[in-house]
């Protein structure tokens, strides 16, 4: 079970991400779109039990997928972009 919580989804101008872990620290966090194509990232995130935004705005309107690699996991989500 991943430690992370991914929120809102759907959403149309950001998303955030928290752990319920105070010293989870992210190497990386991608969104790729189904192709596979990288469109954001952010590395070397202390994630704690703050949020962190990812401002996904830009992104046209469709399904994603959120990739976050900390130390103790890999986590792979589909996130939806609204307009």
């Amino acid at each position: 079970e991943s430690s992370l919580i991914i929120y809102p989804n759907p959403s149309s101008d950001y998303i955030n991400i928290q752990s319920d872990q105070a010293d989870n620290i992210v190497s990386e966090i991608r969104i790729l779109d189904m192709a596979g194509r990288e469109l954001l990232v952010q590395s070397n995130i202390k994630l704690g039990y703050a949020a962190i935004q990812l401002d996904v705005s830009e992104l046209s309107k469709g399904a994603y997928v959120l990739e976050i690699s900390s130390e103790n996991e890999r986590v792979s989500r589909k996130i939806n972009i609204l307009d």
